[in-house]
Formats: structure tokens, C-alpha cells, sequence
């Protein structure tokens, strides 16, 4: 009965100013609206988000215009300790949605068991030698995000992503991978 618990620990950031240079950024902004849109349609959670990334001021902005600003929870940066805990006690891991491949936010939610939300492009996966896709819900749109994160009102589909992501991760990131795969 108690609310889902997302952790969005990725940088905030979007290119909200359409900086030409940049080439790299999250997508943040995709999560924040359909995190918003799910609750403005009775979606029991809030999101544990860390106050960090080029883009956090104007996120800041939009949450606290939403009207569901007690739904977010921010926080500065945590250290590993502090930031392994707020793993293990979140439902939900979020990553990024442009990029087209996880980082390591991902892989080390994954490892504890824990379902993430992120972008990743089918390619993306083969081109690092992985026999199989990354369990985690793949999504790249808003529209996406917020279908799964519909979804994630299903704790069994939680629990069962989470299971799948730990073996995954547990099977591609370990020692004996390395030995067999780079050497």
C-alpha cells in the first residue's frame, strides 16, 4: 500500500537552451512530464530525484509549477553509500532516454535486483558483445516513459524485471565475462 518509489539519480539534462555544441545529454525532461502526466491521473509515488545536471534549475521549475512538487523529493549528491541505499530502497531505477545505451547507474541498479527505465537503441547492445538485450524497460518517448511507467503499479512485473535484471547483470558483469569475452 505504499507509494512506488523511482530514483532518478541521472544528471538533469535535456539541452534546454539548444546549445549547438552539446552533444551529449538525458532527455530528463521526458521522465519529469510523464512522471507528472501519471500523477495527475492517480499514480501513488513520488520520485527521488538528485538535484545535479545543467538542466536541475529549470526541472525545478516545472515540478514545482506542476502542482506535484511533494511527489518529488530532491537531494544533493549522495555518497556511494548513501547512494547504494537509495538503490535498495527504490522500486524503480530511471536513467537516461536520448543517449541510446545505459551507463552505469543501470548495470549497478540492475545488479541489486532492481528494474531500471532507460533508453536503449537494439544496436546498442550487440555492438558491446551481449548475447541478449539488457532487461530494463526500454523506452525512448514520452509517451514511452509514461506507458511504463503505468506499468510499474505492477510490483509482481517489478519484482520479476528485477529478477531478470539482477541475472542479467550478474551473467555479463562479472569476472568470469571478462575472462572469456576480452581475453
Amino acid at each position: 500500500n505504499s507509494p512506488l518509489i523511482f530514483f532518478h539519480p541521472s544528471n538533469i539534462d535535456w539541452n534546454a537552451d539548444d546549445i549547438k555544441s552539446r552533444n551529449s545529454f538525458k532527455g530528463s525532461n521526458k521522465f519529469i512530464n510523464a512522471f507528472i502526466r501519471a500523477l495527475k491521473e492517480g499514480l501513488d509515488a513520488r520520485c527521488i530525484i538528485l538535484f545535479r545536471g545543467i538542466d536541475k534549475e529549470k526541472a525545478k521549475i516545472i515540478i514545482k509549477d506542476s502542482g506535484y512538487a511533494e511527489n518529488f523529493i530532491w537531494k544533493n549528491d549522495l555518497s556511494r553509500e548513501e547512494f547504494f541505499y537509495q538503490i535498495q530502497e527504490s522500486d524503480v531505477i530511471v536513467d537516461q532516454f536520448s543517449i541510446g545505451t545505459y551507463g552505469g547507474i543501470t548495470v549497478e541498479s540492475m545488479s541489486y535486483g532492481k528494474p531500471a527505465i532507460c533508453y536503449i537503441h537494439k544496436l546498442s547492445s550487440k555492438l558491446l558483445y551481449y548475447d541478449d538485450m539488457p532487461p530494463v524497460f526500454n523506452c525512448y518517448t514520452e509517451e514511452e516513459i509514461y506507458e511504463v511507467i503505468k506499468k510499474c503499479q505492477d510490483r509482481d512485473l517489478l519484482l520479476k524485471k528485477g529478477q531478470q535484471a539482477k541475472d542479467w547483470a550478474h551473467r555479463n558483469h562479472n569476472w568470469k565475462f571478462y575472462l572469456i569475452h576480452i581475453i
